[in-house]
């Protein structure tokens, strides 16, 4: 049996943000193994920091991507999508804190 929010069937909620991404108007992105983060397709783009320790996830702007992005332009002739992009790692929290 599926979950139900409110009456709602989850299934019903992952078509429509579906659907809303095919006409433009939500994009997402994939911070773990869980379900896709959806962001408003008129919203800044951003690279999504996500720590491995504790699941917090930050955001940075895009432009930190650009030596990476302009070296796999030159190099591979790949253009990177930055508003799919997330760097997964530790926290400067979690980083003085033992494992």
């Amino acid at each position: 049996m599926r979950e139900r929010a409110a009456g709602v069937n989850i299934t019903t909620v992952y078509r429509t943000l579906e659907l809303l991404e095919e006409l433009g108007l939500v994009s997402h992105t994939h911070l773990s193994h869980g379900s896709p983060t959806y962001h408003a397709a008129g919203e800044d783009q951003h690279v999504h920091l996500v720590c491995r320790n504790c699941g917090s996830i930050d955001e940075v702007d895009p432009g930190i991507m650009a030596p990476v992005s302009e070296k796999l332009l030159a190099d591979r002739n790949f253009r990177v999508d930055v508003g799919h992009v997330s760097l997964f790692g530790v926290c400067g929290d979690c980083k003085e804190e033992p494992s």
